[in-house]
Parts: structure tokens; sequence; C-alpha cells
């Protein structure tokens, strides 16, 4: 059975860096180290140019949500733009990368996973309104709703979802698989 996460149910928070703050919608603890998290969901608003937090041994997915973009600069000199809404990119988290704003703020959608302990992929879909899209997924899925009320859908292995979209909506899907250890 699926296990749906409103706005109310995610935590503000700042970021590691402390120069901005994130919505953390969902987080798997580590449980011998429990400041830190094997997988992480969060939406962040970026609203001055800031150097990224570092997380080592994380594989990073960052997706830009609102805003005009901003551009990620790394330390050799490469730089990579996220401009269009949903444009993303997959990074390493031991990476020291300074963001620049194009323009005012933005808000972007993170995924942050432990090598040693799963993978992640993404996926997007939009859905128009009354368009329907089904789910039984083989792995743990998360699907964040990115709607007027946004929200997070949790499917364990072998769930059946069949999910209506009451609106116009962009699924952001995250299927989370474990390594075997």
């Amino acid at each position: 059975m699926p296990n749906i996460l409103y706005a109310k149910d995610f935590k503000e928070m700042l970021w590691k860096n402390g120069r901005g703050t994130t919505r953390e919608l969902y987080r798997i603890p580590n449980e011998s180290e429990p400041e830190k998290f094997y997988f992480r969901l969060s939406v962040a608003t970026v609203n001055q140019p800031s150097p990224f937090s570092v997380y080592p041994g994380m594989d990073r997915f960052l997706m830009l949500l609102e805003g005009k973009g901003f551009v990620l600069n790394f330390e050799d000199g490469a730089n990579v733009k996220l401009v269009n809404p949903f444009d993303s990119f997959e990074f390493e988290g031991e990476e020291k990368i300074q963001c620049d704003l194009v323009d005012k703020g933005c808000v972007d959608f993170n995924v942050m996973t432990d090598r040693n302990w799963g993978h992640s992929m993404v996926n997007l879909f939009h859905l128009k309104m009354n368009q329907i899209k089904k789910y039984q997924p083989s792995n743990h899925t998360f699907l964040y709703l990115y709607q007027t009320s946004p929200k997070l859908i949790i499917l364990e292995p072998n769930d059946k979802f069949e999910f209506k979209a009451s609106e116009n909506v962009m699924i952001v899907e995250v299927e989370l698989t474990k390594s075997n250890h």
C-alpha cells in the first residue's frame, strides 16, 4: 500500500554549509551515524550564489524546477548550465562546485544516494489532466508530484498504484535499488 506524504510532512532545514534552505521530502538514515543518510530526496530554494555542500560518497542528481536557473562551476574550469525547467545533472558529492544564479532565485529537486549503499535512477513524466499512469514497481519507487499541492508517493516493491491527474502535473519518479552487501 503506498504511503503519501504532503507538504506538511516535509522538513525545512538549513543546508549543510548554512548558506540556504532545503525542504527534505524523505530520508533513509544511516543507522550507525544518525547525522548521515543513505538516501535523501529534497527540494531546495537557491537565492544567492553559493558553493555546494560537499557530501563524500554520495551520488547526486539535481533538477531545476523553477526560475531562470544556475551555472555549476567546477574546480577544473568546466561548467554546467541548468536554465530550463527540468534540466538535470548528475555528479559526485565530493566535487567542489560553485553555484551561480542566472537571475533571481530558483528551486531545484535533489536526490542523494550513498553509492556504497544503493543506486537511484530518475525519470520525468508529464501528465495532462485526467491522464492515468499505472505503477507496479520492482524496486522502491518515489513519485514526487510537482503540482499546485506537491506530494510524495512512496511505493514498495510490487505495490500496485494508479495515479489519475486532477491537473497538469510533472511526476519526478525516483527508483531506488539497494546494493547487495
